[in-house]
């Protein structure tokens, strides 16, 4: 074929071109592989008709805006759970901090009132006589007041802690002689509560020493008067006798 040979479009159909159109035009069937020539007046089948050179290639077109965004799809059923993982290993046990310093010791504080003595003071009467009664012949052996049991009485001592006992005499006493109380829980055996050492003076008060109650006369004891350490011939007289107790 010629160099003159122009490669045209003319329809989807047998094209028909006007009388006096320049020959030599070429076309290709529609969606197919057929190319024919323009004889002048009709179109001949050819083989395989030379093509020119592919031209260059466009320019790229712009690019179309960017369509609106769809709708959301559903969401998704949750997936089942996942099997537990393995327990961890225990962690180490941390080092024991440091004891704190101790705080400085508070101020003491102020001393409490002393409470009362839980046991009253009493005095009990175990001889009594405003004119003076005489011990006559006092003896030198421990011996019940003037060797009689008038003096006997009973008290309950269960809560006492101390005794002393105080006598009165008129007409003097041997010196170093003693006044005892005693106790006793059948009246036959007897034991020293408190006593009083008297020196040989008239018309005199002589008290005692606060003696602590024995453990054996805590409880309801019987109470007597007795003497020792006279010489058997001085006649000591007596007005008051009694027994204090706390």
């Amino acid at each position: 074929m010629s160099d003159r040979l122009k490669m045209v479009y003319v329809s989807e159909t047998t094209p028909e071109l006007p009388v006096n159109w320049e020959d030599e035009v070429v076309w290709q069937q529609p969606s197919t592989d057929k190319w024919f020539k323009w004889s002048g007046t009709d179109w001949e089948l050819i083989a395989e008709p030379s093509t020119g050179p592919q031209g260059p290639q466009g320019v790229p077109g712009e690019t179309g805006a960017t369509g609106a965004q769809g709708a959301q799809g559903l969401q998704g059923a949750p997936g089942s759970p996942g099997a537990d993982g393995a327990q961890g290993q225990q962690g180490v046990q941390g080092i024991q901090g440091e004891q704190g310093i101790q705080g400085l010791q508070g101020d003491p504080g102020t001393p409490g009132t002393a409470g009362a003595d839980g046991f009253p003071q009493i005095l009990v009467t175990l001889w009594q006589d405003a004119a003076l009664t005489a011990w006559t012949n006092m003896p030198a052996v421990l011996t019940e007041f003037r060797g009689i049991l008038n003096t006997r009485t009973k008290l309950d001592l269960t809560t006492a802690t101390q005794s002393r006992i105080i006598v009165r005499v008129g007409g003097a006493p041997v010196a170093n002689a003693q006044i005892k109380v005693q106790y006793s829980t059948d009246e036959s055996t007897w034991t020293d509560l408190c006593s009083v050492t008297m020196p040989a003076t008239a018309n005199k008060t002589n008290v005692g020493d606060w003696t602590n109650v024995p453990v054996g006369a805590k409880a309801d004891v019987f109470l007597r008067v007795a003497g020792v350490g006279g010489n058997g011939n001085a006649d000591p007289t007596f007005g008051l006798i009694t027994l204090g107790v706390k």
